[in-house]
């Protein structure tokens, strides 16, 4: 074996060496503290909360909130501040823009057109919103009422029941006389019923 033959063994050897040491090396590092720690996972209710508290400078504790009406993207709700009390009682509407929520209106006033038309709040959940240019109501539920081929009338209903409820269900004008009321309703017509966004065909089957 001559001399350099006998130099680009050792070479060899030495790279190899080298690059072991550097893999050992590199594989000995641990992973980042933000690699290995997962992203919290934060509830609706939580994330309301958070916005709360951040609008009005709030600790989270001193916040409670109920969820009276949710969809996948929509939240209608109540708010109390602590120590509690009509002055720190209201109501909230919320929407999840790009995977984030958002507090559209809260409060115990007037919820204004211009403030949840550019979410496209569900007409169930805000059937009535003040329009502010014709500077009167907006029925928007009688409008979808109507948009789907129905007639918006009156009728007897649990007391317990809202203005349009959803008569695709049985009970909400269900109750006796005593323990009803006038309530705002759709009327769609023979085979269809009001769902409380739409008039649509009876099921049936």
């Amino acid at each position: 074996m001559n001399k350099k033959t006998i130099i680009i063994i050792i070479i060899a050897i030495i790279v190899i060496v080298a690059g072991y040491g550097v893999y050992r090396y590199l594989g000995s590092i641990p992973a980042s503290e933000e690699e290995d720690k997962e992203e919290p996972v934060v509830s609706k209710e939580e994330a309301i909360k958070n916005l709360f508290a951040e609008k009005y400078d709030k600790e989270v504790s001193e916040i409670t909130i109920s969820i009276t009406q949710e969809t996948e993207n929509y939240i209608k709700g109540g708010v109390e501040f602590q120590p509690g009390g009509p002055g720190n009682l209201g109501g909230f509407l919320a929407a999840k823009v790009d995977g984030e929520w958002e507090l559209v209106y809260d409060g115990n006033g007037v919820i204004f057109c211009s403030l949840i038309e550019p979410y496209n709040f569900p007409v169930d959940m805000v059937i009535e919103c003040y329009d502010e240019e014709a500077e009167k109501p907006k029925d928007r539920a009688g409008e979808a009422c109507i948009d789907s081929g129905g007639e918006t009338t009156t009728s007897l209903c649990c007391k317990a029941t809202s203005d349009y409820p959803n008569l695709c269900l049985i009970g909400p004008c269900g109750c006796s006389s005593d323990n009803s009321y006038q309530v705002r309703i759709c009327d769609c017509g023979e085979g269809k019923c009001f769902d409380g966004k739409e008039c649509i065909k009876v099921d049936t089957r």
